[in-house]
This record gives structure tokens, C-alpha cells and sequence, in this order.
């Protein structure tokens, strides 16, 4: 059985490397088995995806400008365990529940990782030092959306919008449905 210490020790033996590709050229830190991660990504951001792939933990990635912390809040593709592509740049895959596969992760890009654990708690593993903890509040909206055309036409009405930073970032039809986005993007909510 291998300790925590002989796991790590692995993500020290790296080989810095540039790939060219038809857009242009990306710098990559490639590790012992092959795993290719981009140059700028920390060394702890890469550690962790590394034992979660090993692990099969499911995580929930925040990604974000680094340079200034803020969080993107993206909504999809966020959430799921960790794989590899294969081929000759292996780079890591966020695989989301009931799929066989998923898209590369913008892991130079992440600013704040958690795991899901089970019956749906999140333990924050890791955030960059700069992170900026999204603020918001839930507040009542009137708004009618139409949607479909023809005989499918059908409209529904908003009743309830979050706002981030000052800005409307996304409606509802409930204030159900407007906390429990807040809380699936981490969103910390003013009384």
C-alpha cells in the first residue's frame, strides 16, 4: 500500500513541454503517466484532479479569471468525476454522472474546487488565494417569456431573479428553483 507522501511524489517528476496545434501553441506540464496539464495551472489544482481521478471523487469545478478571482459561474459541465483523453495529449476530463466521456477541463482556468460528497454535501478542497466569494441576493421579478412556436407556443412566467455583483444573472418561475441555483454555484445570498 502506498502512502499520501509516495502518491505526491509522483507529481514532482514533471517535464515541461509545448505542443503545436493548427490555432496556435500550448505550454503543458506533463506528468509521470502521461497526463498533460497546462503550464499556469497550480501545482495544488493539479494534485487534487490527479487524486480525484485515482479516487473517483465527484467534484464540482469553479472556473474564473485567476487574475482577479472573480468566478465565471458557469452552469454546465461543472460537475462529475475525473478521467483522461487518450492520444498523444492526455489531458483531464470532467465526465458527468450517467456519461462515458466529457470535455477537457480548463484547469489553468479553475478558481475554487469542492467535492461532493454523499447525500449532496460539498466540502470546498481547494481556492485560489484571490478568490472573490460570489455575493448576490434573490430578489421578486415580473416577466413573461414565450416559448416554442406555432400550436407548441407557451409562455411562463418569471417570478423570482438572482443578482450577483449588481447584476441579473438568471430568472425562475420560484424562489425554490432561485436558491437552490444559488447554492449549486456557491452563491453567498445577503439577508
Amino acid at each position: 500500500m502506498t502512502t499520501k507522501n509516495e502518491e505526491l511524489a509522483d507529481f514532482v517528476k514533471e517535464v515541461l513541454t509545448t505542443v503545436r496545434f493548427p490555432q496556435g501553441e500550448v505550454r503543458y506540464r506533463v506528468l509521470p503517466d502521461n497526463t498533460h496539464y497546462h503550464a499556469e495551472t497550480p501545482p495544488e489544482v493539479v494534485e487534487l484532479l490527479q487524486l480525484a481521478r485515482k479516487h473517483h471523487y465527484t467534484l464540482a469545478l469553479h472556473y474564473g479569471d485567476t487574475a482577479t478571482g472573480r468566478d465565471w459561474l458557469e452552469e454546465n459541465e461543472t460537475r462529475g468525476k475525473i478521467g483522461r483523453s487518450t492520444g498523444p495529449v492526455q489531458v483531464p476530463l470532467l465526465i458527468e454522472p450517467g456519461e462515458i466521456g466529457g470535455g477537457s477541463i480548463l484547469d489553468h482556468c479553475l478558481v475554487k474546487i469542492r467535492r461532493i460528497q454523499r447525500h449532496g454535501r460539498e466540502v470546498t478542497l481547494w481556492q485560489a488565494p484571490n478568490y472573490l466569494q460570489p455575493e448576490g441576493e434573490i430578489v421578486p421579478c415580473h416577466a413573461d417569456y414565450t416559448i416554442g412556436r406555432g400550436d407548441k407556443t407557451r409562455w411562463r412566467r418569471m417570478t423570482h431573479a438572482v443578482h450577483v455583483f449588481g447584476q441579473e444573472v438568471a430568472r425562475f418561475q420560484s424562489l425554490y428553483a432561485a436558491r437552490r441555483y444559488a447554492d449549486r454555484l456557491a452563491i453567498l445570498l445577503k439577508d
